[in-house]
């Protein structure tokens, strides 16, 4: 069965330094992938599944401030303020890990 590996990346200690290219790249890669998975579900299961398996709204909002944090591009995003983003977008994505992985058969490939 396909799992995506969103909360590897986000727990991978290169992830958390500020202005990593590394990092940059791979944020923009989970928010690209965020974005393939939802429209899957959307394909799948109908419009409110991206919602209700991925928290979609929240969670795109949430990695596009972590991509803020390390791109410098906002001066009133702080580490704290990461932190938060961070830790809630760890945990809605390691929920819908579990569902994508454990209860869904979802049809989808994507590049890890």
């Amino acid at each position: 069965m396909y799992k995506p590996l969103f909360v590897e990346t986000l727990l991978n200690s290169n992830f958390h330094q500020q202005g990593d290219p590394v990092a940059i790249e791979a944020t923009v890669q989970l928010i690209e992938r965020l974005e393939k998975i939802a429209i899957a579900l959307d394909q799948q299961f109908g419009d409110d599944a991206k919602e209700n398996i991925l928290r979609y709204g929240d969670v795109d909002y949430g990695l596009k401030q972590i991509l803020t944090y390390h791109t410098h591009t906002s001066a009133s995003m702080c580490e704290h303020d990461y932190n938060i983003f961070l830790f809630f977008v760890i945990n809605k994505l390691n929920q819908a890990e579990r569902i994508l992985d454990e209860e869904l058969e979802l049809d989808i490939k994507i590049k890890n």
